[in-house]
């Protein structure tokens, strides 16, 4: 039966799915000129969009258009013309939309062959998020996938979510490399920079483990509205018959059209040393000419942004060499990209194959691998887990329990005593990427996932103790549990933990 790899993208998103050792981009037939669905929804009460003509659209109706949704998911709605959209309704429509036009693509692929066989089994698939997503960000991506009923009746199976690091690794470097060999992903993508130190461990349903990350809200689409200004000052100089309202004016008005000119011209760059543009404005004509190396001077500090946080990465957890680094999304095809990479890691293999769609085809390997395991295999923690508490001098932190990488199930308990008289004692489980050497950790290092309160009937005084007991199940179920020593009341809450996240 056929599983599906998925990359949800802040800009843009991909399937994949493997066909013998072939890996291949599936998209909806309207999308059938590129590999990549625009990851962008637009709604007026004559019709609803996604994709490529949500694009378009949205760029003549902004109001009515959500576009990066994932750097949005804590937005309580998004108001469109006579609706509200919660941001888990927008996920779905997007991903709706590419999975359904997946499965398109495979019955007319093979025919429809693997459609009669299965249809009526879930299409199954493997979506991908960023490491640090919190737990219910990664929740509500599991469940806008998992809510997914297709045209054809087949519902959609979300069978593994997997971090996005790890599904580039599988892609470059496949899932058997050498045991402890490290390597870097440097992942420029139109919306977002990320970067991690990946980790290849001996254990065949997790063959990688992500054991540092860092971000910046930076991507390519940074690099499109530079290119874009200096496009605008060289127009300006040519449109000397205006005034220089009318030519702001102009401008603003072809705002769309120039920013589509200017990623045409950013990809031109990357095999052209100089290219041209002629510009149509109001009937008239405007000839500009861009050279790589204007480019590349207008955008050197946000190149260097990058390099410094990979570096930074690689510097702090200098324990782990690094072997290779790998190039992912469509922002490591700009020459000034590889070239700074190779510089800053002069020592390591810098590897570049499909960097726009590795994710995807990444998690379409993995789905293929889970298809063939049947093998036991050991199971670990993929974050690390912490109860907050106040220290000495009354400051928050995070007494950590359970560490990334301890083996499951694992079961941790600590005393801990009231700061103060009071009904009440809160206990509140922080999930992050801290290390053994991290006992205690500032609460800025972590993101709040599950808590839990113990009421007493009558206020007790400082000092009074509880015993909390953190424990992670192999079928990755968190609860905290918290015990009063005085009443022997005892309180509880779990949350399931994504068992693929590494």
């Amino acid at each position: 039966m056929a599983v599906i790899g998925v990359d949800f993208g802040t800009c843009y998103s991909s399937a994949g799915f493997i066909n013998g050792d072939r890996v291949m981009a599936l998209v909806p037939r309207e999308e059938r000129n590129v590999r990549r669905v625009p990851s962008v929804f637009f709604h007026d009460r004559k019709r609803t969009l996604t994709g490529s003509r949500a694009a378009l659209a949205g760029a003549l109706y902004p109001q009515f258009v959500v576009e990066a949704v994932k750097k949005k998911l804590e937005e309580p709605f998004f108001v469109l013309d006579d609706r509200e959209y919660e941001p888990e309704e927008i996920v779905r429509e997007i991903l709706r939309y590419l999975i359904a036009g997946a499965e398109q693509s495979l019955r007319e692929e093979f025919h429809s062959q693997e459609a009669d066989e299965n249809s009526d089994k879930p299409l199954e698939i493997v979506i991908t998020v960023p490491v640090k997503f919190s737990e219910p960000r990664k929740k509500m991506i599991r469940d806008a996938a998992q809510g997914i009923v297709l045209e054809s009746g087949r519902k959609v199976k979300v069978i593994a979510v997997i971090a996005e690091p790890v599904a580039a690794a599988v892609e470059y470097l496949g899932l058997s490399a050498a045991d402890d060999k490290s390597i870097l992903v440097y992942d420029l993508g139109g919306g977002t920079f990320d970067t991690a130190i990946v980790q290849a461990v001996d254990n065949p349903k997790e063959p990688y483990i992500v054991i540092g990350q860092d971000g910046k809200g930076i991507g390519g689409n940074d690099w499109d509205r530079r290119l874009l200004q200096l496009m605008e000052e060289k127009l300006r100089a040519e449109m000397t018959e205006l005034s220089g309202e009318r030519r702001e004016a102009l401008l603003q008005a072809n705002h769309h059209a120039l920013l589509t000119e200017a990623r045409r011209i950013k990809e031109e760059l990357s095999e052209l040393e100089e290219t041209e543009a002629s510009i149509p404005l109001q009937g008239s004509y405007y000839d500009i000419q861009v050279t790589r190396q204007e480019f590349d001077t207008i955008t050197e500090d946000l190149k260097q942004q990058t390099i410094r946080m990979a570096s930074r990465l690689r510097k702090k957890h200098k324990k782990h060499p690094i072997a290779d680094v790998i190039l992912v999304g469509g922002g490591s095809y700009m020459p000034q990209i590889q070239e700074a990479v190779r510089e800053a890691f002069p020592e390591c293999r810098v590897q570049m194959a499909n960097p726009e769609l590795a994710i995807s085809y990444g998690a379409a390997r993995y789905a293929k691998m889970l298809e063939q395991l049947v093998s036991p295999v050991r199971l670990k923690a993929t974050h690390t887990y912490g109860i907050e508490y106040l220290d000495e001098e009354g400051n928050s932190k995070i007494f950590n329990l359970i560490y990334s990488g301890d083996e499951l199930p694992v079961s941790v308990q600590r005393t801990s005593k009231t700061s103060a008289q009071g009904r009440y004692s809160q206990f509140t489980v922080f999930e992050s990427d801290c290390t053994r050497e991290e006992k205690v950790a500032d609460l800025s290092r972590g993101e709040e996932i599950l808590s839990v309160k113990i009421r007493r009937d009558e206020a007790v005084p400082a000092g009074t103790e509880s015993v909390q007991t953190l424990t992670l199940s192999r079928d990755n179920i968190l609860e905290i549990a918290a015990v009063d020593s005085l009443t022997g009341r005892r309180v509880s809450r779990r949350l399931e933990i994504e068992s693929h996240i590494r």
